[in-house]
């Protein structure tokens, strides 16, 4: 997740041909945090603000805006939820092993 200030990644690579879950959580002004399969990956001071969603400005998942929105993501995301206030700490890790339960096997 990036704004024009805050870029927050995993440093780790995934395993391509398999299901992953990734989360990113914020606070107005606090920190952006980013967990992988549940475990916290990354984490870096915010500067996003509520003005972020609180505009008329589409929303995009799978897409690296780098000025000329010209990077994808090179796979496929099956689910997306987003909540209104920011998750606990082990709020991923519930998300993550709900999503495994009801899973696809890997393509």
């Amino acid at each position: 997740m990036r704004d024009s200030v805050t870029d927050v990644h995993s440093p780790e690579v995934l395993k391509g041909n398999q299901w992953h879950h990734a989360a990113v959580s914020f606070k107005e002004g606090d920190i952006l945090k980013m967990y992988i399969e549940g475990k916290l990956e990354s984490e870096n001071k915010s500067t996003v603000t509520k003005e972020l969603f609180d505009n008329d400005a589409s929303l995009r998942i799978e897409q690296d805006f780098n000025g000329d929105a010209t990077q994808f993501f090179a796979g496929v995301v099956d689910e997306a939820d987003i909540f209104n206030r920011a998750l606990t700490q082990v709020e991923p890790k519930w998300t993550w092993k709900i999503t495994l339960e009801r899973r696809l096997p890997s393509p």
